[in-house]
């Protein structure tokens, strides 16, 4: 199974979320017998399957990063896009699994823990190209932490750009069409989109019509929608 990539802006990522925060969002929602019912090999490839879903519907704006810039790709996702707040920076020092500037230490617009959940981009010198998570900002001491040790560690020739999580209603529509794909939503849709024009159940037989749904539309949930409520567009509306 592809493994789980929750890293905002990666050039491989493919989810919005990690386990851990589908974890939160489920423990405070009824309804949830089959997700935990499943493994976390089973769920973190839902959460896949979600994300792709989500990804079929066309939103307003632009990738933050939709041409490759600062020696990595494009990113894969939809998310982040071009308006998140980000800033760029000189790193001071760094360990294997930080980067500190005083340089951002202490600013009023960015409290502690504000870029937690995000992502940092290593744009020049030493590491350049890499894209880690943020696990925790220190305002004090402008400190970044990350989610996982650095592959080439930064020093004070390399520069940076920090950026905030994905929009928390993106991850609340992922969970939501997460447990609609596990619930079986969509069922009908999701053969059409896979060119399936009739199908069997028992004594039950289906033909699909290409006048009806249309073939190769991936069914989102009215709720995930709902969450999403601003961000996507139909024919270049905001919905």
């Amino acid at each position: 199974m592809e493994e789980l990539n929750a890293i905002p802006s990666h050039p491989d990522a493919n989810s919005y979320a990690t386990l851990e925060e589908a974890k939160a969002y489920f423990d405070s929602r009824t309804g949830v017998e089959n997700w935990e019912k499943m493994n976390k090999d089973a769920q973190a490839a839902v959460l896949q399957v979600a994300t792709k879903h989500l990804d079929s519907l066309r939103f307003f704006g632009e990738k933050m990063f939709e041409t490759a810039r600062y020696y990595r790709r494009e990113q894969m996702l939809a998310f982040p896009r071009k308006d998140a707040f980000s800033l760029t920076g000189n790193v001071g020092s760094a360990g294997a699994d930080y980067l500190i500037d005083a340089g951002i230490a202490n600013r009023s617009n960015v409290p502690d823990d504000f870029f937690n959940n995000g992502f940092v981009v290593i744009i020049e010198g030493t590491g350049k190209g890499q894209t880690a998570r943020v696990r925790d900002f220190e305002m004090a001491t402008g400190k970044i932490t990350v989610s996982e040790n650095w592959g080439t560690q930064p020093d004070a020739t390399s520069q940076y750009l920090v950026s905030v999580e994905v929009p928390k209603k993106v991850k609340y529509a992922l969970f939501e069409q997460a447990l609609y794909v596990v619930n079986g939503g969509g069922e009908r849709q999701r053969l059409q989109a896979e060119g399936v024009v009739e199908y069997s159940i028992g004594d039950l037989r289906e033909r699909f019509k290409e006048s009806g749904i249309n073939i190769g539309k991936i069914p989102v949930c009215n709720e995930a929608k709902g969450y999403m409520r601003g961000l996507w567009t139909i024919g270049g509306r905001i919905i």
